[in-house]
């Protein structure tokens, strides 16, 4: 009994420590920080997380995603999505999965969440606790007004959060690495 007792504490400290992550040190925080602040970037996405809906349930049980998603979480790796920033000015494209709240004229960009252009209200803060840059912007494309906030984290992964003033809430997660000029 006492045996069965010690093997399950081990088993349990040796899941624990095995799933742990490598901690980030304030180096790389603080390398992170700055590369946001001062670099052209361009943020590359591999997963949207739409708000959950009717309409999205139905799509997966129609098995209309594409391959390796489902209704709460949809693959866009390989997919062509980004947002690049260089000097003041934003490229945005974003595949949209979800519901839309007004009908408007989609031939233009799929559906897609499309800017180019000076943002308005761009600001980037960081938050010392979590060891993150938070990127707040809106963008106008002429028909819809989007609430961009970009959380980066010292590891380079990227969290989007999308409200549109026609749409339902979308999210991202993705990577960040220097924007590379053609």
């Amino acid at each position: 009994m006492n045996s069965t007792k010690y093997l399950v504490i081990f088993l349990i400290l040796l899941t624990a420590c095995s799933s742990a992550e490598k901690a980030v040190t304030t180096e790389q925080a603080m390398q992170t920080r700055a590369f946001v602040e001062n670099q052209d970037f361009e943020v590359q996405l591999q997963w949207a997380r739409p708000m959950a809906s009717n309409e999205m349930a139905q799509l997966a049980a129609n098995n209309l995603l594409p391959i390796d998603s489902r209704a709460g979480q949809i693959n866009i790796r390989g997919t062509q999505n980004f947002i690049r920033k260089y000097g003041d000015s934003l490229s945005v494209y974003l595949p949209y999965f979800g519901t839309r709240q007004m009908t408007v004229n989609m031939a233009d960009n799929n559906g897609a969440i499309q800017f180019d252009g000076l943002p308005e209200n761009y600001k980037v803060s960081y938050n010392e606790k979590r060891q993150k840059s938070v990127i707040n912007f809106s963008m106008d494309d002429g028909t819809e007004t989007y609430n961009v906030a970009i959380s980066i984290f010292a590891n380079k992964r990227t969290q989007v959060n999308v409200n549109s003033s026609f749409r339902n809430s979308i999210f991202y997660t993705g990577q960040v690495k220097a924007l590379k000029r053609e």
